[in-house]
C-alpha cells in the first residue's frame, strides 16, 4: 500500500473531518469547532490546537494529499486543448446567416376598393426575418453565436468575427504565406550602389 494511504488510515475520524472543511476553505478554528463538536475551549486555546493539529506530520500529510488532488481535479476541468481551440474556431468560421434565422414570407387580408367602387378583401405577402430557437440551432454552430440583441426590428443575432476566425485557422494550417515589400525612399525603387570591381565583373 502507498504511503498516503497509510497516512489517511492512521488519522481519526475527527481528524479527517478537520482537514476535509480547511479543504473546503474553513478557518481552523471553524474547521476544528465543527470536527470536534464537544470542545467548549476558548477561541485562543482553539486556534492553538487547531494549528498544533495541522502541524502533526500525519494529518499535514493527509491535508497536502487532498489539496493536491482538489488543484489537479480543477487544472482537469480548466484543461483546454488545440482540438478544442479548433472545434470554436471552426464553428466560428463555418457557421452562416442561414443556421441561425431564415426569410419567410407571411400573408394577410386587407380591404381594397375595387373598380367598382366596392370594398373587398385581398391577400397580401410581405418578407421577413424568423430568428430560430436555440434549441433548433445545430450545437456545432451555436459557438458562433456572440449573443441576441432586441432591436425596434425585432431579435438581432449577433455572431462573433468569422473573417479573424478562418484568418487565425488560416495561419494555423499555414494556409497563407506573409508577403513583405521592399520599397526605397518615398515609396520609390530601392537603388543600390555598385562598386566599381562589381560593374567590371558584371560588364
Amino acid at each position: 500500500m502507498g504511503e498516503k494511504k497509510n497516512s489517511a488510515m492512521k488519522i481519526t475520524p475527527n481528524q479527517e473531518r478537520f482537514i476535509e472543511l480547511l479543504i473546503e476553505g474553513k478557518s481552523q478554528r471553524e474547521a476544528y469547532r465543527t470536527a470536534y463538536p464537544n470542545c467548549k475551549s476558548s477561541d485562543k486555546t482553539v486556534d492553538e490546537t487547531a494549528s498544533k493539529l495541522l502541524a502533526q506530520p500525519k494529518v499535514y500529510a493527509r491535508y497536502e494529499e487532498l489539496r493536491s488532488r482538489l488543484v489537479q481535479e480543477a487544472e482537469d476541468e480548466c484543461i483546454v486543448t488545440a482540438k478544442d481551440v479548433l472545434r470554436e474556431l471552426a464553428a466560428v468560421a463555418m457557421a452562416n446567416g442561414s443556421d441561425f434565422a431564415q426569410v419567410i414570407e407571411r400573408e394577410y387580408l386587407t380591404d381594397v376598393i375595387g373598380d367598382d367602387g366596392e370594398t373587398h378583401q385581398e391577400v397580401r405577402a410581405y418578407k421577413t426575418v424568423e430568428v430560430f430557437e436555440t434549441k433548433n440551432i445545430p450545437e456545432e454552430r451555436r459557438a458562433a453565436i456572440a449573443g441576441y440583441e432586441q432591436t425596434r426590428e425585432g431579435l438581432k443575432v449577433k455572431t462573433h468575427d468569422k473573417v479573424k476566425a478562418l484568418e487565425l485557422l488560416g495561419r494555423y494550417f499555414k494556409l497563407f504565406t506573409d508577403k513583405t515589400e521592399l520599397s526605397g525612399k518615398d515609396g520609390g525603387d530601392i537603388k543600390i550602389a555598385l562598386s566599381d570591381e562589381v560593374k567590371d565583373y558584371a560588364g
